[in-house]
């Protein structure tokens, strides 16, 4: 009896350092909340596409656990483990603006122009490692925290507008994903092409550069064939593009998106910014009097 008692203790101690944090469970929560808010823009919810970006996935999230666990990513007593998992997903979004981001839970978003720039999956998947890299590095948990369990989106938006990331941190989740992205297998040289074709801007693309010329000789082990070549990719991107046009999304879901901080670009493009302003204007409950708009007329 006593045995089995401390088995049952023993594996209550170690179950311990496995549990998801409470910060990070509150991310969890608040990214699903307002993943609920953007589903109507959701274009990868077809089988096809959605199947395509999990397997992009699976192999983003391998090379990932990888590259952490060599590089001892994290603080002591942070279990990482649901950054890994199968629940994290990968969607395409219809949009105007092209863009890449995480909203800190197991939601990652690459929304639909800025599939339509990338020339191959090899770039595509860079643009979803960058996207990722943010919440493996923990930005938003160390920066910029969940708000309350029942904020409305809107106001989880702003607050990503309000400590949005800065170079460095574009940087290094730049640094970060170039190796995840190399380590899964895909071509390192589409990384860099994804910059340049989103214009991500010299300073980034320099930094990816020099990291290029520094790729250890192992690295020619890693390489891999893509899930889909440059005919099927293009196939894939097409079938997006078909989706998103058969899409009605509501104004509200099109401008809680556009108002999110670019994390591809050099800077938010002027509809983001528009946006992000309309997002931060008080709701005006009055009634507006038309009675007395501009001077009355006299009667004759």
């Amino acid at each position: 009896m006593r045995r089995v008692l401390l088995v049952m203790i023993l594996g209550l101690v170690a179950g311990c350092g496995t549990r998801t944090s409470a910060g990070d469970q509150s991310l969890i929560d608040q990214a699903d909340s307002l993943h609920r808010a953007l589903a109507p823009a959701i274009v990868s919810d077809d089988p096809r596409l959605r199947g395509y970006m999990q397997q992009i996935a699976a192999r983003l999230l391998a090379a990932a656990r990888e590259v952490a666990r060599e590089q001892s990513l994290g603080k002591d007593g942070e279990n990482s483990d649901w950054m890994f998992s199968k629940e994290v997903q990968f969607h395409i979004a219809r949009s105007a603006i092209p863009n890449a981001f995480t909203t800190g839970g197991h939601h990652v978003y690459v929304l639909l122009p800025a599939f339509q720039k990338c020339q191959s999956e090899d770039e595509l998947a860079a643009a979803m490692a960058h996207a990722y890299t943010h919440t493996l590095l923990r930005h938003i948990q160390h920066h910029i925290h969940a708000g309350p369990p029942d904020a409305p989106a809107n106001s989880i938006i702003l607050r990503f507008v309000e400590h949005r990331f800065n170079l460095k941190q574009e940087q290094e989740a730049d640094d970060l994903a170039f190796t995840i992205h190399a380590r899964a297998g895909w071509d390192p040289v589409a990384f860099v092409n994804m910059l340049e074709h989103l214009e991500s801007g010299p300073p980034r693309i320099g930094a990816i550069g020099g990291r290029l010329e520094r790729m250890p000789p192992a690295a020619q082990e890693w390489s891999r064939p893509p899930i889909s070549d440059v005919r099927r990719f293009g196939q894939h991107r097409e079938q997006a593009g078909i989706i998103a046009s058969q899409r009605q999304v509501p104004q509200a879901v099109e401008r809680l998106l556009a108002a999110f901080p670019n994390c591809l670009l050099a800077d938010d493009l002027s509809q983001q910014k528009e946006a992000q302003r309309e997002l931060s204007a008080p709701i005006s409950t009055d009634t507006p009097n038309t009675f007395e708009k501009g001077p009355r007329e006299r009667r004759q």
